[in-house]
């Protein structure tokens, strides 16, 4: 099964270990935050079209609309059976992983009739 990276701090090359995998963090590039931050303002405003706009310019993908965007299933099917098989492990521990936290987050509809006779509760839409 495949390991997620663990820092602990008793380990004598803890601190050279956090210097570095914050340092990379510290790398970002100001300009090409910016150019996300616009390219993310634009989707927004524009939707659909604007996506499909950097679909052509960035992906050299023909889309005219959105509906072109969609990958079958035997397309998807062949390419995770096309993964090594330690990164399929790898991707399908995390995204159990994933779905496990967020089920621990759904909030769910509840209410009850206190001794007043009134009920009370919450709706979850």
């Amino acid at each position: 099964m495949a390991q997620i990276r663990r820092l602990r701090s008793c380990d004598k090359t803890f601190e050279f270990e956090l210097a570095a995998l914050l340092e990379r963090h510290e790398q970002r590039d100001p300009s090409l935050t910016a150019t996300v931050a616009d390219i993310l303002a634009t989707v927004r405003d524009g939707g659909d079209g604007a996506l499909l706009t950097y679909t052509q310019r960035f992906d050299g993908h023909p889309a005219q609309q959105p509906e072109d965007l969609l990958v079958d299933r035997d397309r998807l099917l062949m390419a995770l059976n096309g993964l090594e098989p330690a990164t399929r492990e790898a991707l399908e521990t995390a995204a159990e992983r994933i779905t496990t936290y967020h089920q621990h987050q759904v909030s769910h509809t509840w209410d009850y009739v206190d001794s007043l006779g009134n009920r009370l509760g919450q709706r979850i839409t």
